[in-house]
């Protein structure tokens, strides 16, 4: 296989192109993603695949995080190029090998697809500068930076890493706010990157079901401009899952309003209009009978039980609280049972008993030793 391969290093390297690839070539340490299998000789099944394992590997070039061939190797590559590559030993996992897996002084067949890459040397090259280099680069200079972290973030979001893509989009937005810009159109160019950026930091913390912190990065982004239809969008669905249901619909109804046909935000009205109403019907009926004592059996109760007096050694925020763990239970259509977890009196249980029935929950009381752990589910439990 050898002699029908062209060499790249020293003799140690050699290549062969099965499938052409296209576009520019490599930038030095360009953030790349790969498919590979790699053979050792006279073996017909790979002993390392990331195929087989149905995840494709990405690494930075240049950074030592594959054995140093690969990396030589795939810097020759272009995007959806696929090739064979032999390396030796020297390049590959030295004359002690890897036992038991790899042996001594191994040629390695790895046949690679590169499928994407990212211009990830900015960053790279940024983060080695010192505090005083930094200070000195200018507009265009840390807009290439920014655009690599975002380029990156954006990858880690394509892949649902939302924790490292908002770390990255958050390092992106710190180097574009300590730019100084030197006229109104770099301003400008400014606004708009950091627009974009506080609107994905905030849908990642959607996709994490941290709400919160999705509005705040929502009302960044419509600091800048207040009729940006994702920013409006993002705030209204963070502040619906946050029960905000006025404030959710002030945002959504500005959303609507710069782009009417959008089915994305029609559908977040409605399911909105749904909670509303759940909520109400809940309000009513728990504010009817939460600190109504009443000596009516409960027909339908198996159990025989009477009505909720509520008239307990707990405090009103106690009451609260649990009322509003409970309301946002059944709103959460994917959730069947919420845990309230253990360490509550007896007069807290029996609150949370009465409560649940209120709600036409079921609350179950599970020992574990001494301990009672408590938790509320939608479906009757079997006795």
């Amino acid at each position: 296989m050898m002699k029908t391969m062209t060499p790249l290093v020293e003799n140690q390297i050699f290549k062969k192109e099965l499938k052409t690839g296209f576009g520019i070539e490599l930038p030095s340490k360009a953030f790349v993603t790969i498919h590979y299998n790699a053979y050792l000789e006279y073996s017909d099944e790979p002993f390392d695949s990331t195929r087989l394992r149905g995840t494709p590997l990405k690494f930075v070039l240049g950074e030592n995080r594959v054995v140093e061939g690969l990396d030589i190797a795939v810097a020759t590559m272009k995007k959806g190029e696929i090739s064979q590559f032999l390396i030796k030993y020297l390049y590959a996992y030295g004359e002690m090998g890897s036992p038991p897996r790899i042996p001594p002084s191994a040629t390695i067949l790895y046949e690679v697809e590169l499928l994407s890459f990212l211009n990830n040397a900015p960053a790279i090259e940024y983060d080695e500068l010192s505090p005083e280099e930094k200070k000195q680069l200018s507009f265009s200079e840390r807009l290439k930076v920014v655009r690599s972290e975002h380029e990156v973030a954006n990858d880690y979001f394509k892949r649902k890493l939302y924790p490292s893509a908002w770390n990255k989009y958050k390092k992106a937005v710190r180097l574009i706010e300590d730019i100084n810009v030197a006229n109104e159109e770099e301003d400008n160019e400014r606004n708009d990157y950091l627009l974009e950026l506080y609107c994905n930091i905030s849908l990642c913390y959607i996709k994490q079901q941290d709400y919160k912190f999705a509005v705040i990065y929502a009302k960044k982004a419509l600091n800048i401009d207040p009729k940006n239809t994702k920013g409006n969008y993002l705030c209204g669905k963070a502040l619906r899952n946050l029960g905000e249901y006025a404030e959710s619909k002030k945002y959504l109804q500005r959303a609507r309003e710069c782009n009417p046909s959008n089915e994305v935000i029609n559908e977040e009205l409605k399911q909105l209009s749904i909670q509303e109403v759940r909520y109400s019907i809940l309000e009513k009926k728990f504010c009817k009978n939460i600190f109504k004592s009443s000596n009516k059996k409960d027909d339908d109760d198996d159990d025989d039980d009477e009505k909720p007096t509520f008239n307990y050694e707990v405090s009103d925020d106690f009451k609260t609280i649990v009322a509003d763990c409970m309301k946002k239970f059944i709103d959460d259509d994917n959730e069947q049972e919420f845990p309230f977890g253990s360490g509550f009196s007896s007069s807290e249980i029996a609150c949370m008993k009465d409560m649940a029935k209120e709600f036409g929950l079921y609350c179950v009381e599970q020992k574990n030793g001494p301990i009672k752990q408590m938790k509320v589910t939608k479906v009757k439990p079997s006795k």
